[in-house]
């Protein structure tokens, strides 16, 4: 890439027209708004280094969002990601990114379960291996 910004340019110097550089560099497939926005740039940075920077900057899952959230879960570990998304006022979403990308928290859902006597869990057992020696039906 740096080869043909550096044919545009030795060619802008030699005093050709960015049509003309665009048809003497067509066998290195350069379009038009490549050399237009190679010159634009060289004559606006003085370089033809590409710059960095651009595009969408992070908001809501920036570091100082990351900090207060982690403050947050030290201060409290069960509290609930959409309560503290409104205390925030950022969303929902935003926060769970946080927690699961930054963080590396997973969520834990506490499961209910059956809480069985001895005597039940022994009479499950029992019909569990009577189910295990039944015939496959298929």
């Amino acid at each position: 890439m740096d080869f043909k910004r550096n044919s545009v340019i030795a060619l802008y110097f030699a005093g050709k027209s960015q049509p003309a550089i665009v048809r003497e560099l067509n066998h290195l497939k350069v379009n038009k708004v490549f050399v237009y926005r190679t010159i634009d740039r060289y004559n606006n940075a003085g370089s033809i280094a590409k710059r960095h920077g651009g595009g969408h900057q992070k908001t809501e899952t920036s570091r100082e969002m990351v900090q207060k959230v982690r403050k947050r879960l030290e201060r409290n570990p069960r509290r609930k990601a959409n309560q503290m998304a409104k205390e925030l006022k950022i969303s929902n979403h935003s926060i769970r990114r946080i927690l699961k990308n930054d963080l590396k928290i997973k969520p834990y859902k506490i499961q209910k379960a059956h809480d069985l006597t001895p005597k039940q869990q022994q009479v499950r057992l029992e019909r569990a291996k009577e189910f295990l020696r039944l015939p496959e039906s298929g």
